[in-house]
């Protein structure tokens, strides 16, 4: 996981996006929404596991590690400085997750071979 991709909101998807790839002679078709992502907001990992829409290799991992480490600095934070700290912490978290989730899913079809489609009709 590239830590430095979580926050690289220059390159956040903005548009709709078709990406497609071709296996065993079929093409495999995938939409990269550009908007705010709601279920991304409220499930955060579990809708990348659970969900058909999101499913590719690699993805899951992708969300789930940066998720790891944001509940461990949120325990840290909940013993050194209490509760409300680590409500906002959280409430932080689950923006980026909503504003960046379809531009990670975006990056990690593009490493499982994936092309952005030109003209998508």
């Amino acid at each position: 996981m590239d830590f430095a991709a979580l926050f690289d909101f220059s390159h956040r998807v903005t548009k709709d996006t078709v990406m497609v790839k071709t296996v065993d002679g079929q093409v495999d078709r995938k939409v990269v929404k550009g908007s705010f992502n709601w279920l991304g907001f409220l499930f955060t990992w579990f809708y990348a596991v659970l969900s058909s829409k999101y499913k590719t290799p690699g993805f899951g991992t992708k969300v789930g590690i940066p998720l790891i480490v944001m509940i461990v600095i949120n325990l840290a934070l909940q013993v050194i400085l209490g509760r409300s700290l680590s409500l906002i912490v959280d409430l932080v978290w689950s923006v980026l997750n909503g504003l960046m989730f379809d531009t990670w899913f975006k990056q990690q079809l593009i490493k499982n071979g994936y092309t952005e489609m030109v003209n998508p009709a």
